[in-house]
């Protein structure tokens, strides 16, 4: 049985309109803006900015990437900045030099979007396996 309530939802990837260039940025956690007529999707930028989508096929700006929303409780892959271990809770990296990768959560006193846990060890770089628990976390 369906329900009218929940016409034109959709489940799994997307496509969205890129406000920027996500070309080459597979991987990478973007947030969801207003562009006016349609939403978008940008990198983030500030480390608490939510970003409930993961790239899958960027594309130029104003053209429309295949992103992936960000599922409670399931797993993802999502580019990581720096070292870290499976276990820790990964926040969004610098956003002046590393907008859209992970981190694992810094001591540094702020605001912190954290997308979920690392299921794996992981190098910079890498595409980590992250098991989605998202949050936003103050670090004192």
């Amino acid at each position: 049985m369906s329900s009218a309530t929940q016409s034109n939802t959709t489940q799994g990837k997307i496509r969205m309109n890129s406000g920027e260039a996500l070309t080459d940025k597979e991987g990478y956690l973007v947030k969801l803006a207003d562009a006016g007529s349609e939403p978008e999707v940008l990198l983030p930028t500030d480390e608490a900015d939510v970003c409930l989508y993961v790239v899958d096929d960027g594309a130029a700006q104003d053209s429309d990437s295949e992103v992936i929303p960000l599922t409670m409780g399931a797993q993802i892959r999502i580019k990581a900045n720096g070292t870290g271990s499976a276990g820790d809770q990964l926040a969004l990296a610098t956003i002046s030099t590393n907008a859209g990768e992970v981190e694992a959560l810094p001591a540094d006193a702020d605001v912190y979007f954290c997308p979920g846990y690392a299921e794996e060890d992981f190098v910079d770089g890498q595409l980590v396996k992250v098991r989605i628990w998202p949050e936003v976390v103050t670090v004192t």
